[in-house]
Parts: C-alpha cells; structure tokens; sequence
C-alpha cells in the first residue's frame, strides 16, 4: 500500500485512546499503554492524542494540525500517518 493509499484508508477512521494512565513530565506526556508498556510522547504527539476521544477523524486531526504548523499537508500527512500507526503499535490508540 502506498503512502496515498493509507492516508485514503485512515483519513475517515477516528482514533480512540486506549491509554490506562497519562502524566505530563516536562515537556514530555509520559503514557501507560494498554499492554502495560511505558512511552513518552512528545507536545505534538501528545496534543494528537489528546484528540483521539472518537469525536475526531485522523482527517479533522490533520486539519487541526495545519492551523498550528507551517509545512505543507503533504509533509503533515505523513508524519501524522507515522505517529498515529506508532500509537496503534504501542497500544495507546484504535481505530474505529
């Protein structure tokens, strides 16, 4: 699947946390996944997840994002398809 397939693919999903447990550390969102592991997310990856409540889609997200960040959609896109599989691979995150 290429990159514009995948963004076709999640672009209407709405990510969910799954996270047990979050802390603010600094500038880092320390998170307990659902599989008990710890990660650390940075201020972007942590406002990301803070949008993951099922009332965003990974596309509302991306729109979000382009009012706080000056890149283009295509640099953003793809770097939020990387941050968002991350979280589902940690199991901080589903799609639904």
């Amino acid at each position: 699947m290429n990159d514009e397939e995948l963004w076709e693919h999640l672009k209407l999903k709405k990510p969910v946390s799954i996270a047990i447990k979050t802390r603010q550390n600094e500038s880092f969102l320390v998170v307990a996944a659902s599989n008990m592991e710890i990660c650390f997310l940075n201020e972007t990856a942590g406002f990301i997840l803070g949008l993951c409540d099922e009332s965003h889609t990974v596309e509302n997200i991306s729109d979000e994002l382009m009012e706080q960040y000056d890149v283009s959609r295509d640099e953003l896109t793809d770097d939020l398809v990387k941050v968002i599989r991350y979280m589902q691979w940690k199991r901080i995150i589903k799609l639904c």
